[in-house]
Formats: structure tokens, C-alpha cells, sequence
């Protein structure tokens, strides 16, 4: 008698088969669809029906097997694109319960997605501007508005696109909301309109005094020749506080641009000669005021830097100074090198600075005390611009002052 097959090889040949069934028109696919496509002149008459009829069979397995595959590739890289998204995206269904939100999201409300997920608007949402706006948002129809949050001192502009989730019969079964933080646009808005609202206030004044002069003149003045040259002296003053707030701006302009890197000329050179060319420029205007300026900064001490901006950045410094300190006092420029940097610091023997003042010192325009410096010839743009070279040089600036004592700039480059 023939000996029997086991239990294990009767139970391993329908697996056997079952495999072979699903993996010949698979391979029969791949093989025959390439061959087919890369030489069809290989198949002629009944050849080419046989093959056709094993692509017809073998194709529904093929794409019965790769289509989890390809549908986990999918959703791989639309779960990619939804996690890297700048803008904040919430799914929300008709209970106002989160389905879905992004890492953007998240930070926006201030929570995670494995907080968020499951739960009630109202749980998650902590800002409650915010939870009424998006409340009320989720019945409303498509629209986008923009929305301004506070928090603690903390100012957020957002802008909220809300669309309505409808499946293939049309009924709503949610709302998503795309929230994009808008503040850093807002910002410069207002930057830009405070700005042209500053430059035209500044310019007005000159303007309206050399045409009031210049009328004056017109109207017979030029026949008295004492008061037609003090008109003429005042007109000449005003054009050059014109001619120096366009030159600032320009200035500024060119310190703010994207290449402004690569306009510089970065080289190795010696801040006790900077310095000296600078006390230069500014000891005539020391001179009338019977000031003293004094220097402690070795010729070793040096940086690589762009010569003619760091020149500007001491002389306006060193300008103001002298401005504003009272007569035969001083003024005291010192360097110092230290392991990874240059400290630059300037001295004054002023009247000081209130400490409500010194966090928008270095704003355009801002002044102190608004009439002494336009007394004075400032264009208010002179601290604007130090502050712009020093961060061009990846460095930091920083002011300490004290009513009544005087006040001290001092300016940290960074050796390379």
C-alpha cells in the first residue's frame, strides 16, 4: 500500500495553489504588459488574443494587490503636506467637535493634537474671542474675515477662511477653517503707514518754511538786503535738513534690503582708527561747545567690518552726544576686545534718558524731546540707523542711561 501524504503536506498544496493562482497572473502581468508595450511585433495573430485575455485576468489581482499599497503612499503624502502647512488647519463636525487640526493649528490654539482631537471647541479653545468667532463661524457659509486677538500683551492678527464640508449627495457634514497668522503683515502695514505719516510730517515743516520765505521775498523783501539775506540763510538751513532726512532715508532703505550682506565690504580693520576718524568729523561740533572728547582704544583692537558703515554708526552716536550734553563737559569713546568680540562704548555727560523712553529709542522718528532735537537739526533716523548697521554685522546694541547722570551706547560686534 502507498503511503499517505501527512496531515501538513495535504494542508500546505491548496496553499500552495492558492499562492500560485494570485502570483502567475500578477507576474503574468508585469511580464506581459512590459513585453507588450516594449515589442509588440513579437505577438501576432491568436498570440496576441491569449495575451490579451491574460492581461484581462491577470489585472484585476494585479491592482487588487497594489492598491493598499498605493493607497498608504497616498495618504502618507497627504498627511505630510497637511502636518507642514504654515497655515493652521481645523476640521470640525456638526457638533462642534474637533475632527481633525494640523501642527500649525496646534500652536495657534495653544494645544496638541492629542489634546484636541475627539473634543469640544469649547474645551479646547482657551482665547475666548477666538471660540465665539469660530462658533459663530461654523454657521455661517464660506467667507474670510479677519480677526485681531489679545493675549495678555500679546496682539495676534489672524485671518480665518471657513468652508463647509459637504459629502456626494451635498449635505454638510462639517465645517474647516484655515487660519493663517497674518501679525508680522500687519506690523509692517503699520510700519509702512506711520512711516509715510512721519516722513510727510517732517518734510512739512521745511517746506512750508522755505515757501513762506520764499514769498516773502517775492512780495519785496529782496530790496532790503539784510532781510533778504536772513531769509536766505533760513531757506539754505531748511533745504539742508530736507537734503539730510532724503539722504537718511535712503540710507535706511539700503540697510533694510534682502542683499544688503552682499553690498558690504567686510574686511579686517582697526577700531582705534575708526575711532580717531570719527572724533575727525566730530570735534569741530565738540569744539563750539567746549567739549572733551576722550579715547581709550588700543590700535590692536580690531574686527572684520564694513568701514565707512561702522564710521556712521559712531559718528551718529557720537554726534548725539554732543548734542545733547551740556557745555565743557565729555564725551568718552572706548573699545575693547574680548574672546569672540569687539565692545564699542560711548559715553555722554547728558541729561539722561527716562526708562519709558529706551524701548522705542531706537525707532524711526522717535524722538525724546520732539522740538530740542528738530532745534538741534536732528532727522530723527540717526538711532534707526545704527541699530541697522549693527544688525548687518550680526551684532547687538544696547543703551544704559540714568536721569540727570547721562547716558551710554554700547555696541558688541563680533570679531569675524
Amino acid at each position: 500500500m502507498s503511503e499517505q501524504p501527512s496531515f501538513s503536506v495535504w494542508w500546505a498544496f491548496p496553499a500552495y495553489v492558492l499562492l500560485s493562482i494570485i502570483a502567475v497572473p500578477v507576474a503574468s502581468y508585469l511580464a506581459l504588459a512590459g513585453i507588450a508595450s516594449q515589442n509588440p511585433a513579437l505577438f501576432y495573430g491568436i498570440e496576441i488574443g491569449i495575451v490579451a485575455i491574460l492581461l484581462a485576468f491577470s489585472w484585476p489581482i494585479y491592482r487588487l494587490i497594489s492598491s493598499p499599497k498605493a493607497l498608504s503612499e497616498q495618504q502618507n503624502k497627504q498627511d505630510a503636506i497637511f502636518r507642514s502647512m504654515r497655515e493652521g488647519v481645523l476640521v470640525l463636525d456638526p457638533e462642534k467637535k474637533i475632527i481633525s487640526l494640523n501642527r500649525a493649528a496646534t500652536k495657534l490654539l495653544k494645544t496638541s493634537q492629542e489634546e484636541a482631537a475627539g473634543r469640544s471647541l469649547l474645551e479646547v479653545v482657551k482665547n475666548e474671542e477666538l471660540r465665539n468667532f469660530l462658533l459663530e463661524a461654523s454657521q455661517k457659509g464660506e467667507f474670510v474675515e479677519d480677526i485681531e486677538l489679545r493675549d495678555q500683551k500679546e496682539l495676534t492678527f489672524l485671518q480665518v477662511r471657513r468652508v463647509s464640508l459637504e459629502d456626494e449627495r451635498g449635505e454638510a457634514f462639517g465645517s474647516l477653517f484655515v487660519l493663517n497668522n497674518v501679525t508680522r503683515l500687519k506690523r509692517l502695514e503699520n510700519i509702512k503707514t506711520d512711516l509715510v505719516a512721519n516722513v510727510s510730517h517732517e518734510l512739512k515743516t521745511p517746506i512750508t518754511s522755505i515757501k513762506g520765505f520764499v514769498e516773502t521775498l517775492l512780495d519785496g523783501a529782496l530790496e532790503n538786503p539784510e532781510d533778504s539775506k536772513r531769509f536766505l540763510q533760513i531757506i539754505s538751513r531748511h533745504s539742508d535738513r530736507m537734503t539730510a532726512i532724503i539722504e537718511d532715508l535712503l540710507t535706511l532703505a539700503r540697510l533694510e534690503g534682502h542683499n544688503v550682506k552682499e553690498l558690504m565690504l567686510l574686511q579686517e580693520e582697526s577700531l582705534g582708527e575708526i575711532v580717531g576718524t570719527v572724533v575727525d568729523v566730530c570735534r569741530s561740533k565738540a569744539e563750539e561747545k567746549d567739549i572733551v572728547i576722550e579715547v581709550d582704544c588700543g590700535k590692536e583692537v580690531a574686527a572684520v567690518v564694513d568701514r565707512s558703515l561702522v564710521e556712521q554708526a559712531l559718528i551718529n552716536l557720537v554726534d548725539n552726544a554732543i548734542k545733547y550734553s551740556e557745555r565743557s563737559s565729555k564725551v568718552l569713546i572706548c573699545a575693547e576686545q574680548e574672546k569672540d568680540s569687539v565692545e564699542i562704548c560711548i559715553s555722554d555727560q547728558g541729561p539722561g534718558i527716562e526708562k519709558s523712553h529706551l524701548p522705542r529709542l531706537f525707532e524711526r522718528f522717535y524722538r525724546v524731546d520732539r522740538a530740542r532735537s528738530r532745534n538741534m537739526g536732528g532727522t530723527g533716523l540717526g538711532l534707526a540707523i545704527v541699530k541697522h548697521i549693527v544688525s548687518a554685522h550680526d551684532g547687538s546694541l544696547r543703551v544704559d542711561s540714568e536721569v540727570g547722570k547721562g547716558s551710554k551706547f554700547s555696541i558688541s560686534l563680533p570679531l569675524q
